[in-house]
C-alpha cells in the first residue's frame, strides 16, 4: 500500500520492507516498512497481529524510534493496542516522537477507497506480484484469494 500510495502521488518515497516474521533487529530495520525519501527517514511502520502493550511501546521506542531520530511512526494492527501502550505513545509523541497505531482492514480499505481506480489497479497489481514471489507461504496466497472472492460474493474455496 505504501508503495501505491508513493506511485500515484509521485512522493518519492523508498519503501523498504521485510519479510513475513523477519525480525526487525536481527535485520537493523526501523520495522517491518521503513520509509525514506532522498535518504531521510520518514516513517517506521510494523505491521502486527500480537497485542501491543505498553512495554512493546517502550521497546520500540528505546530500540528504534529514540536512536534513530525518527519523528514519526506507526503500528498497524489487528488488535486493539492496550490502554497502557497508548498513553505510552502520546508521552512519546508530547517529545516529538509520533506513534500511532491504526486497525489493519481499516487502514487499507480507506486508502483504496481515495487513491482512485487507475491507484487501486496498480495496488492489485504490486500484490499479484509480492504474492507471487519465492519464499511465500501457500496459505497466503489462499488467504488472500479467499479474501478476493469474499469481495466480489464468491464462496471462497477454503469453505467449500
Amino acid at each position: 500500500m505504501f508503495q501505491t500510495i508513493s506511485e500515484c502521488h509521485a512522493l518519492g518515497w523508498e519503501v523498504e520492507f521485510q519479510g513475513v516474521n523477519v525480525a526487525d533487529k536481527a535485520s537493523g530495520a526501523l520495522g517491518d516498512i521503513t520509509i525514506r525519501k532522498d535518504g531521510t527517514l520518514v516513517l517506521g511502520v510494523e505491521v502486527t497481529e500480537r497485542p501491543i502493550d505498553q512495554a512493546r511501546v517502550t521497546l520500540t521506542f528505546n530500540q528504534k524510534v529514540s536512536p534513530s531520530g525518527l519523528a514519526d511512526y506507526l503500528f498497524i494492527t489487528t488488535a486493539r493496542p492496550e490502554d497502557d501502550a497508548l498513553a505510552a505513545a502520546r508521552r512519546y509523541t508530547s517529545v516529538g516522537h509520533e506513534m500511532n497505531f491504526v486497525p489493519l482492514v481499516e487502514w487499507l480499505v480507506h486508502n483504496l477507497a481515495t487513491v482512485g481506480p487507475a491507484c487501486r489497479s496498480l495496488f492489485q497489481a504490486k500484490m499479484i506480484e509480492l504474492l507471487g514471489a519465492q519464499g511465500v507461504p501457500a496459505e497466503m496466497r489462499v488467504a488472500w484469494n479467499d479474501k478476493m472472492d469474499e469481495a466480489i460474493g464468491v464462496k471462497p474455496t477454503s469453505q467449500m
